[in-house]
């Protein structure tokens, strides 16, 4: 379960708190134009209860968010108690994926180019997508539209995600097991191997996102290995 849940909540982006919601001049979900250029999305996430049992949950993040626009993402994740930091991001233009890990007082990232992907974004790349274009539903005045993820051989669907097209990002999830979903990911609900687990699109705000948001390498930050932030990685998921 730790397996499939770690690139698949870091491939959507996992939360900061969502202060810029409170913004001015940003534009409420009502508000938004046809096809949205550039903002922020909020989602939420529930995990499965065996996860919230087993004594660790303090430090799983409860909220995931998104930066983007037409070219670029940024995608962000604070532990309990800021005990850790996460952040990605990703360029479309050299589709490059940036990845950034604070933790107390380290400060490292390290990058990858196409087909050098880190290790748990390539997991779980086999498995089948099938879009049911005539079933859609509004979330956030959103149009979405429904995908259903199966493992390999798998008969019934692991996940049910709703995705939409209005939002202009472009490339979200290439080079991951997600990659044929041909929008933004607005919701997604499953069963793996008993484990039930939800994430949702909680806020949208349509608002200008600064070009030196997406800056690349970052200032204070080390450049390591991608295997170490890897590591890092398994021990808080392990």
């Amino acid at each position: 379960m730790k397996i499939f849940l770690k690139p698949f909540l870091l491939a959507i982006g996992i939360g900061l708190p969502l202060f810029f919601f409170s913004c001015v001049d940003s534009k409420k979900s009502a508000e938004l134009a046809d096809t949205i250029n550039e903002g922020v999305i909020g989602y939420s996430i529930v995990w499965p209860k065996s996860f919230m049992d087993a004594g660790f949950s303090f430090i799983l993040p409860k909220k995931a968010t998104m930066w983007f626009t037409p070219e670029n993402q940024r995608y962000a994740a604070n532990g309990a108690m800021d005990l850790f930091s996460l952040q990605l991001i990703k360029s479309s233009e050299n589709d490059t994926l940036f990845t950034l890990f604070e933790a107390i007082s380290q400060k490292i990232y390290t990058f990858t180019i196409p087909n050098q992907e880190l290790s748990w974004m390539r997991m779980k790349k086999d498995w089948r997508t099938v879009i049911i274009e005539d079933s859609t539903k509004l979330i956030h005045d959103l149009e979405c539209t429904k995908a259903l993820l199966f493992e390999p051989n798998a008969i019934s669907p692991t996940a049910t995600v709703w995705f939409t097209k209005r939002i202009a990002a472009k490339k979200m999830y290439s080079n991951t097991f997600l990659e044929q979903i041909p929008g933004v990911i607005m919701e997604v609900t499953g069963n793996y191997n008993a484990h039930y687990f939800t994430i949702r699109a909680n806020s949208i705000v349509e608002k200008e996102i600064p070009a030196n948001w997406f800056t690349t390498p970052p200032e204070g930050y080390q450049l390591v290995r991608k295997e170490e932030i890897e590591e890092k990685l398994r021990n808080i998921f392990r």
